[in-house]
């Protein structure tokens, strides 16, 4: 047989076997109790913005049978009019008909959501479904999402555009956009705050902040101080600095609980008369910045019953600032929790320096006090002119949790003042190498024993136990009652919370 019949008997039978399997008709199952299975029954999303976009959640849908199903339709019920949209095993489409789903096979649906702006300021439900029917038996898969309308800062929307270049050392130029505040202002909490740019207070312009208030802050945007901010927090409505995703980054742990989200509350040099009560500020790079002494003889900011944790770098860093601060946490940060780099005037009472972050080793000291600045490998000395703790825990995951520097990286001693004290505090440091325990500036001191904090590592729980070491070991001060306002019952805890039982108890 030559070549030429080879070929042509070649194609005459894979046209034939072709023709056999175009003829065959698919073996579907057709039974009218036929169901599909979902990975869930409902699909709910957190809290979303009005006018922006959910994250994309998704769900499966299977086919439990040794047969093929052919779905007969997939439908979003509220069809084009609805807040949502949905994918279909990877096409973008409000409906499909005769889906084929292999046997003990599965495909994907994927969900987002957009509110529409409202005229309600309270969250509000929305609701959807999908709709499948497969020979004749219909099957609903909910969709949910809680619709809140926000005052959206953002350029050309709410006070005037600004810009600021800053030039590198290599001749770079780096430009932020922001939102500049130009006349002094009161936010009500009518509705949470969403920055889509960063936003800053003039110069002689004070924000005042009613309670309740929420900040709701997109990647890398950052609130500025020139002038002066009043947080006028109280324990059952506290004003709010935070990451503006409301959804899980992991099914268990919700970006509410994730740091770097944002970037920092800075205080500029300028800045005077900063006045922050009840105000909680959490999972961004910085929770406050604090630049300079204050320009008149009211402190430069001063924290009460304040939170401000889950950084990425630190709660609090100062230049040369000054902060007085009384009843406050600051916490679980990957560098340090309260670094004062270049001197400056410090007051703490009752406050908690808590550091067990969960999201990097942390090995770096929670407080560290130094009086000078080291620029451009140059040694400045800044003088530390007090920095006083009384009734303060100072406790962490590190070996030492407390860094005194007052001589550069050669052992000379700086030429600036270093004030410092600590009286009825719990500290945890290495009194070996770091610190000389006989310091008069150190007074009542409990060195190195466990504060028995509850749950500060996932919980952010900082009440001391039933066995703590601090409680009723602090010494009486102006202060009554604890971070949420609770009465002491005998002599003050060391820290800023008092002991409160236990859990099922409170």
């Amino acid at each position: 047989m030559n070549r030429k019949n080879i070929f042509f008997i070649t194609i005459i039978t894979l046209i034939t076997i072709g023709g056999f399997v175009a003829c065959e008709e698919r073996d579907y199952y057709e039974n009218s109790n036929a169901t599909l299975n979902f990975s869930m029954d409902t699909v709910s999303f957190d809290t979303v913005f009005t006018t922006i976009g959910s994250a994309t959640m998704h769900f499966t849908v299977r086919n439990p049978y040794d047969q093929d199903l052919e779905i007969n339709s997939i439908s979003l019920l509220g069809g084009a009019s609805s807040n949502f949209r949905i994918n279909i095993d990877g096409s973008p489409e409000l409906s499909a008909e005769n889906k084929l789903l292999r046997a003990q096979d599965s495909m994907y649906i994927f969900v987002d959501v957009t509110v529409d702006p409202s005229i309600q300021n309270l969250a509000f439900l929305i609701e959807d479904n999908i709709v499948f029917n497969t020979n004749g038996k219909e099957q609903k898969v909910l969709l949910q999402a809680y619709g809140q309308d926000a005052h959206h800062i953002k350029l050309g929307e709410w006070g005037d555009a600004a810009m600021q270049v800053q030039e590198y050392t290599d001749g770079s130029l780096d430009t932020t956009y922001f939102v500049l505040l130009n006349n002094d202002t009161t936010l009500k909490a009518d509705k949470p705050y969403y920055l889509h740019h960063s936003f800053a207070v003039n110069e002689g312009v004070k924000l005042t902040l009613d309670p309740g208030v929420k900040f709701y802050i997109e990647k890398d945007k950052s609130i500025y101080v020139l002038g002066s901010l009043s947080s006028n927090g109280t324990v059952e409505k506290p004003v709010e600095f935070r990451g503006h995703r409301m959804d899980n980054m992991f099914p268990d742990t919700p970006y509410d609980k994730v740091p770097g989200q944002w970037g920092v509350l800075a205080f500029q040099s300028q800045s005077y008369d900063n006045h922050l009560k009840h105000t909680h500020i959490r999972n961004g790079l910085i929770g406050l910045y604090v630049d300079s002494l204050s320009v008149n003889d009211k402190p430069k900011v001063k924290l009460e019953n304040c939170r401000i944790e889950n950084m990425t770098s630190a709660a609090i860093y100062s230049l040369y600032g000054e902060i007085e601060a009384e009843n406050s946490l600051f916490a679980n940060c990957e560098q340090y929790v309260f670094g004062a780099s270049a001197g400056g005037k410090y007051s703490f009472t009752n406050c908690t320096f808590g550091n067990h972050y969960s999201w990097a080793g942390h090995s770096d000291p929670s407080v560290v006090l130094t009086n000078y600045y080291i620029y451009n490998n140059d040694v400045i000395p800044f003088p530390l002119i007090q920095a006083d703790f009384t009734n303060c825990i100072i406790w962490g995951t590190a070996n030492s949790e407390l860094s005194l520097s007052d001589k550069d990286e050669d052992g000379n001693l700086i030429e600036a003042d270093f004030n410092f004290s600590f009286d009825h505090c719990l500290i945890k440091a290495d009194i070996k190498e770091d610190i000389d325990t006989n310091d008069v500036r150190f007074s009542d001191v409990i060195w190195n024993y466990d504060p028995l904090f509850r749950e500060p590592k996932e919980e952010w729980d900082f009440h001391p136990d039933t066995l703590s070491p601090v409680i009723d070991m602090g010494i009486p001060t102006h202060l009554n009652a604890d971070i949420n306002e609770r009465p002491y019952i005998n002599a003050p805890e060391i820290g800023a919370f008092e002991y409160a039982g236990t859990l099922d108890e409170e």
